[in-house]
């Protein structure tokens, strides 16, 4: 990976956790360049919508003891919904 200031950072692996847009933007070089393989699958994802929704209350609504506790963030004073 070469840094602005010109630096060189090798290595025999990396772990990319870059978004889905950055990656498709073709905002970084890989050296030696992806696969067709990996440019294809890339190229047929798209970006989806992510709403996260928390209520905080004034008092616990359950307890670690009641049985809504297999839905996850779903006692004490919080709720958390995700899709």
């Amino acid at each position: 990976m070469t840094l602005r200031d010109g630096s060189l950072i090798t290595g025999i692996a990396v772990i990319c956790t870059v978004s889905l847009g950055v990656l498709k933007a073709n905002s970084i070089e890989f050296r030696p360049p992806l696969s067709n393989r990996k440019k294809t699958a890339l190229s047929r994802l798209v970006m989806g919508s992510y709403t996260k929704l928390s209520i905080v209350f004034k008092e616990a609504l359950l307890t670690a003891d009641d049985p809504m506790l297999l839905i996850p963030n779903y006692y004490g004073r919080a709720l958390n919904v995700q899709n």
